[in-house]
Order: C-alpha cells, then structure tokens, then sequence
C-alpha cells in the first residue's frame, strides 16, 4: 500500500489568506505574530484531518467472478467500507486489463457515512479470449473538513480467464426452464420428429406423411391415427472450425473466429442436451485440436477448455489435411459444422473441392459468417461517386459469396450464412430442424 500527502484547493487559500494580517499594515511583530498564529492553527487543523482519513478506517474489495465470458458484459463490484468516525469522501479508480471496454468513466466519487458501507458496480466486455490481470485499487481520500488528503494504492492484483459466452449457456437454461426459447429466436428443444423411437400416437394431421399412419390403432378407434416418433440420440455432431487467415477478420467489435467458437459451444450444450454426441476438430495449417465425440458435464468442460485457447493464425487452411484426418477418425455417420468464411472462388477453391465429398456418408453443413459492415456498404444509399464505386465492391463481394455458396449446395452441403449478431440462434436453429426431419 503506497500513501501520498494531497494538499486540497481550501487548505491552500487558507494558507494564503494568512497573508491579509502582513499586507494590512502596522507594526512587523503584531501582524507577523497574527500570522504565525494563524498558519500554526491551520497547519494543525490540516494534520488532525490528516489523521481522520488514516486507512486504517477505510476497506476496500474487488469482487468478480474468476470466467468471464467474451463479448458480453461482466460484472466487477468494488466493496467499500467506512470504519472511522467520520464521513469520507472518495474518488476511486481500478487499474483493470485495458483490453476491456469498460461501460463508465474509469474514476467513480462517492461518500461514505461513518460505519457504513457502499457497493461500486461497473461492467466490463472483453473482445479476446485469453487471461488477464486487475491491477491496484486507487484511492483519493477526504475527509469532512477537506483541508488535506490521501492517495492510497491498494494492491489488489487477481488474474481472470476470458472463456466464450458462457452467460449464453445459462440465459439458454434459464429460458428453457421458463419456456421461453421461441422468444430469444430458438425454437423448442424437445420436437418430435420421424426417428426410430416411438413417443406415442395422435390423430392424423392434413401434412402427415402416409407412412407414419397406424393403421391397426385406426381401424380401431374409427378415424386415421399416425405413430409419432421421438428423434434418435446418440448420434455423432462434429464441430469444425477453422483457424486460418480468413478467420481472422474483425466482424464488428470481434474476430469472426470469436463468433464462430461462441457459436460452437452454444450448439456442443445442446447437442449433450438432447443425448448426442458432440465432437470438436480445431484446424489450420494443420491439425490443432481434437475431442473426439463425446457427452455429459466433464465432455463438455474439456470442449470449453479447447476453445478457450483457440487462436487464429495469418497462414492458408489446408482443408484437405483436415477433412482426410476427419476421414480417418469419424467413421460412424455424423453431422459435421463447418465454421469458415468465405471470399471468393479462388480463395474457397480446396473448400468447394473437398468438403462436398464428405457427402453422402456424412451430412457436411457449412457455417459462413457475413461482415456487417461490407452488408451495409453493398445496400446503402449512395450520395456520391466514391460511395457508388465502394457500393458495386460491396455487391460484388456478397456475389461472390453466394455463387461460391450455391455451387455447395448444389453438391449436398447444408449452408448457412449469417450475420454475428444471429449466428448462435440459426445454428442451433439449423441443428434442430435437421434433428426433426430424421436426416442423420
């Protein structure tokens, strides 16, 4: 802890104003006495209220949660409390990671009553997954005859791990529990679909496929009755991402490697929710990470750690070293997500090539994530030449985009290209709707 004298603005005039008794006149002794006695009184008066604002009657605590999650804001509380006898008024500042991008002004003031307390709260969202370090605890102190005052540094130093959006997973569980996902974008988790485990029956509906029909239960009851079957479980979800040069673009205030690893553990929560089995392959040049498929808390605990330390690198992906090793490892029929960008033709060449041959053993479904602002650029309103030119850039580029998009699809890739803000609700979307028709 480091304390530093602050000779406050009144403490000096009234230094000063010990001055008036030399400059009104008369004898030297009388008007030099009277500011001697003067400046004697103030000087004293200025180390009592130095004493009243000792830190020992201050305590000060940081109280964060040890995760945070990137891109969402993250509580930070600064607990404070007055033991002395009189009122303190404080000016304070934290020293947190610069990284992050805080919702207030850094310098928060406040008075505290004596043996009372007051709580601080701001926020803070970090753009980058990793670990960083809080700092000291700054102080400026005051007390109530505010002559004088202390600077105290209280050392306060804690490290926090930068994870993707866990917040996410619990607003899911929350919104699950309440009933409320189709509100957020998401449709039900539990959809009945046309696997192989029967649920039950109902009666026959005008787009019910005429080979679900129960036609022993409907002779019986007299009316069309249809088996209706629950999706299977079990079955293998693999998460690719990519971690090349075309991931490591800013979409926004994030790297599009950052949207796309928020997405993935969103969608490995809800594949261990529904009984599948999620796996995750991080790739680049070459092969990085691998969790084979798996489920359950400790499954998913060892997802999250990977994607904690997934990092973009500014090299070429190598798809085919990628989807050979895939082809080596996955042999069971999986659903396989794909999160990449894409350019142009020549850039998405080897990805156009080689991940459609995954079809029809597996089902390949590419995740492509869209620049907003190259969106904006491409579809605003143009007031001048400059702005026209940048407009056919934009359009070009999105064409680009698409062609290369619908020459996948031709060839049996499910695709998907979205916006960063939408990216986890529309592939979870994606996944459930596949799940509902059976496809895997």
């Amino acid at each position: 802890m480091k304390i530093n004298f602050i000779p406050t603005k009144r403490f000096i005039f009234l230094l000063f104003a010990g001055i008036v008794p030399l400059i009104a006149g008369g004898t030297w002794v009388e008007p030099f006495m009277v500011f001697l006695v003067y400046n004697l009184i103030v000087i004293t008066l200025s180390f009592v209220d130095y004493f009243f604002i000792s830190p020992c009657f201050i305590s000060v605590n940081r109280i964060t949660e040890d995760n945070f999650s990137i891109g969402i804001k993250n509580s930070v509380k600064i607990s404070l409390i007055n033991r002395g006898f009189f009122s303190l008024t404080l000016e304070v500042k934290d020293d947190y990671p610069f990284q992050f991008k805080s919702d207030r002004k850094r310098i928060f003031t406040l008075t505290i009553p004596p043996k009372e307390s007051r709580e601080i709260e701001y926020f803070l969202t970090p753009l980058k997954r990793g670990k960083y370090s809080f700092g000291h605890i700054y102080l400026r102190l005051y007390s109530f005859l505010g002559l004088t005052g202390r600077r105290i540094s209280i050392e306060k130093k804690h490290d926090v791990k930068v994870y993707p959006d866990l917040q996410n997973i619990s607003r899911y569980q929350l919104m699950a529990i309440k009933g409320h996902l189709q509100r957020s974008g998401i449709k039900p988790v539990r959809i009945p679909g046309h696997g192989m485990e029967f649920e039950s029956l109902r009666e026959y509906m005008p787009d019910d496929e005429y080979r679900s029909i129960n036609w022993k239960a409907s002779a019986r009851r007299g009316r069309l009755i249809v088996n209706q079957y629950d999706v299977e479980k079990s079955q293998n979800i693999m998460i690719l991402i990519d971690a090349g040069r075309l991931m490591t673009g800013m979409a926004g205030e994030m790297a599009k490697i950052d949207y796309a690893v928020n997405a993935a553990l969103m969608l490995c929560y809800v594949c261990t929710l529904r009984g599948d089995n999620a796996g995750l392959l991080v790739f680049g040049k070459d092969i990085k990470s691998y969790l084979p498929p798996g489920k359950g808390k400790k499954h998913l605990h060892m997802i999250l750690e990977t994607l904690y330390e997934v990092t973009p690198e500014f090299v070429e992906t190598n798809y085919p070293v990628c989807f050979k090793f895939l082809g080596t490892k996955s042999r069971k029929r999986s659903l396989i997500f794909l999160f990449t960008d894409l350019l142009d033709k020549d850039s998405s060449e080897e990805l156009v090539k080689y991940f459609p041959l995954l079809f029809p053993h597996h089902i390949p479904f590419c995740v492509t994530i869209k620049d907003p602002v190259i969106k904006d650029i491409a579809f605003k309103d143009c007031t001048s030449s400059k702005e026209v030119y940048e407009q056919a850039v934009g359009q070009h580029v999105l064409w680009e985009r698409k062609k290369t998009i619908t020459v996948m699809e031709k060839k049996g890739v499910y695709t998907l290209d979205a916006l960063p803000s939408e990216l986890s609700v529309r592939v979870i979307n994606e996944y459930l709707k596949i799940k509902s028709k059976a496809r895997l």
